[in-house]
């Protein structure tokens, strides 16, 4: 094991938006790695729930904490870096955690491979209900990430980058709300050199609130969007018009429905009843 002091500064960052429920534990799960070069930032969004009190229990071990209206995850995120000092960046979204000793591992990763610009770890896919999925970094190459990132996906929590890289490529895109991770991801790997670690890091958390489950067809057009910019032009318009001439399908049967004598007096009936 390396010498405490040997190891790079890792800057956390954590957006945050009315998410007290979740919120402490993924606190908890970055002070607890015990790491001696820290550095832990939280932006909540202007949180109205119990974040801030939350926050507040912790701010002794915070670099850094806000809590005001900031123009969305991405934006926060990027404002987040702007303060950091480290030498490795990572992003903790707030109802997500690290695995014990995940920073240690990442710090000696980076001390060990100082030819490498970034790297992809393993994570666990948790579904609220405790159904879990280990997925594991295969493939972590720009064709890969762009045209198979079903099969060579990399769980954006266990995924850590130095400031050099971020400083060279630039921040997050904040044109893409859902996606702009994605987008992030094939910059890195177009212009890092980039490397992979087995240990499982990080617990990504699913569940309904969550932004890629509650506006997964923000997240699909968004995907699609960055493919053709890319490159994957005929895959990312095959799977949008994939989809709209499904959209368009079901338009055509509801209109269908919609226009018969019966629904529309169905329909009156119910509104007579509702308005009683």
């Amino acid at each position: 094991m390396n010498n405490a002091m040997t190891l790079p500064k890792i800057t956390v960052v954590t957006p945050s938006y009315n998410q007290g429920k979740f919120l402490e534990q993924t606190i908890k799960s970055v002070l607890d790695q015990d790491y001696p070069n820290l550095e832990y930032i939280i932006m909540d969004g202007g949180s109205t729930d119990n974040s801030v009190e939350i926050i507040k229990k912790y701010e002794q071990n915070l670099a850094y904490w806000q809590s005001q209206p900031d123009g969305g995850q991405s934006t926060a995120i990027n404002a987040g870096f702007q303060r950091a000092t480290g030498e490795i960046f990572c992003w903790l979204n707030s109802d997500d955690q690290f695995c014990p000793n995940t920073l240690k591992i990442v710090g000696n990763y980076f001390i060990s491979h100082l030819d490498r610009d970034w790297v992809g770890g393993g994570g666990i896919i948790r579904v609220l209900n405790g159904e879990e999925r280990i997925i594991l970094p295969k493939n972590i190459d720009f064709e890969s990430f762009l045209y198979r990132w079903a099969e060579n996906c990399v769980c954006q929590p266990s995924i850590f980058w130095r400031k050099a890289l971020w400083t060279r490529i630039g921040c997050f895109d904040d044109f893409y709300q859902s996606s702009f991770d994605y987008e992030f991801w094939l910059r890195i790997a177009q212009y890092g050199n980039g490397g992979k670690i087995d240990d499982i890091l990080s617990i990504n958390l699913f569940h309904p609130a969550q932004k890629t489950q509650a506006k997964y067809y923000e997240t699909f057009v968004e995907t699609n969007i960055i493919m053709f910019v890319n490159g994957a032009r005929d895959e990312a318009r095959k799977n949008l018009l994939m989809v709209c001439e499904r959209s368009f399908r079901y338009e055509k049967k509801l209109s269908s429905i919609r226009n018969n004598i019966f629904y529309r007096i169905i329909r009156k009936i119910y509104k007579i009843i509702l308005h009683r």
